[in-house]
């Protein structure tokens, strides 16, 4: 399965019927930048990282970007394994970082297509920091597939013949439709932010 992450999402356009969005805050255009999305980063703990934060056990670091990380984490409270988004905070973060983060969430609450990465939960910390739990994809991203494909691995070929290449550009090209419908664009769609599930 594939499932697009919203790291770079556009809202509706004012005036845009927006039934699912009416709640939605968004920056004045004169303070918006654009945010980098997530970075990829090896497998393992930082230094600086927690093993536990509120009610979750952090594992590895999934990727970080300009106004968040994402950790492999264990909710103690539901038992699941998921993806953990946190807010960053400090020095050379974008005063932003928390609103940006709490727009994903009030656009992944209404959105539902089997494409898009699912909202578990979402809270804020103690400190102050929100978080957002999310669906923990295992299967990478399409980027590592499109390299070995391109390398000629015979194995990534078996895996990865026309038939199923095609039926992932369909279920794509489905999630896409869905957001373009609801008015929301997806500006940094590339194959890192394509999982696979």
């Amino acid at each position: 399965m594939v499932t697009l992450t919203l790291d770079e999402l556009t809202l509706p356009a004012p005036g845009f019927p927006d039934r699912l969005l009416r709640s939605v805050p968004t920056a004045p255009s004169s303070t918006r930048r654009r945010m980098p999305a997530l970075s990829r980063e090896p497998d393992g703990l930082t230094e600086r990282t927690p093993p536990r934060l509120d009610r979750f056990v952090l594992g590895r670091r999934l990727g970080v970007g300009a106004t968040s990380e994402v950790f492999e984490a264990r909710d103690l409270d539901t038992g699941r394994r998921c993806a953990l988004k946190l807010q960053r905070t400090g020095k050379g973060v974008s005063d932003l970082a928390g609103t940006i983060l709490d727009n994903e969430r009030r656009i992944l609450q209404n959105l539902v297509h089997p494409n898009v990465v699912n909202l578990l939960d979402s809270g804020m910390l103690a400190d102050g920091r929100r978080w957002l739990s999310l669906a923990l994809l295992e299967g990478g991203d399409l980027s590592g597939v499109l390299a070995t494909i391109a390398r000629s691995d015979p194995d990534a070929l078996a895996a990865w013949s026309l038939h199923r290449r095609l039926r992932l550009f369909v279920d794509l090209c489905s999630a896409v439709e869905h957001l373009h419908g609801l008015g929301m664009v997806h500006r940094d769609l590339k194959p890192r932010n394509i999982l696979l599930d």
